[in-house]
Order: C-alpha cells, then sequence, then structure tokens
C-alpha cells in the first residue's frame, strides 16, 4: 500500500506516493539516529539574552538562573 508524504520545496510543497515498507524503513532509521529521543533542530536566530554571563552572575549568587529576578534577566539582555 502507497502513502502520500509532503515534501517542502523552494517554491512550495510536492506530495510523494511512498511504500509502507520505505516508510517504516526509514522511520526506524530516524529513530536509530535519536535514541534518546531527543530531536532539535537549530534556531538560526540570535539569543536574546546572554546565558554564559547570566549562568555565572547565577552561580556567583549560589542559585540556578530560574531563580533569578526578572530584574536581574533583563541586566543580561542581548543587545543585538
Amino acid at each position: 500500500m502507497l502513502k502520500d508524504i509532503v515534501i517542502r520545496t523552494e517554491s512550495g510543497f510536492k506530495v510523494k506516493k511512498v511504500s509502507e515498507e520505505k516508510m517504516d524503513r526509514e522511520d526506524k532509521k530516524f529513530e536509530k539516529a535519536f535514541s534518546d529521543g531527543v530531536f532539535a533542530v537549530p534556531s538560526t536566530q540570535k539569543p536574546n539574552y546572554r546565558f554564559q554571563d547570566l549562568y555565572n552572575y547565577a552561580l556567583k549568587k549560589g542559585v540556578t538562573p530560574e531563580q533569578l529576578g526578572d530584574e536581574e534577566w533583563q541586566m543580561f539582555k542581548s543587545d543585538e
């Protein structure tokens, strides 16, 4: 049996017919590549905060970044 898959192209999208067996093989190959269950796509945006500085500040205070107040977070807001 064939399944429809949608593929993104530069000009839009196209639909391709693929067998269930091939889909299963591709799914297993993908799952094997991310055995810990984590799959992330890197962002192309610059960070909104200087996280290394923020982390070092929190470390010096003996707290985690989550425990810092909004005003402290604002001190590390990126200018870019």
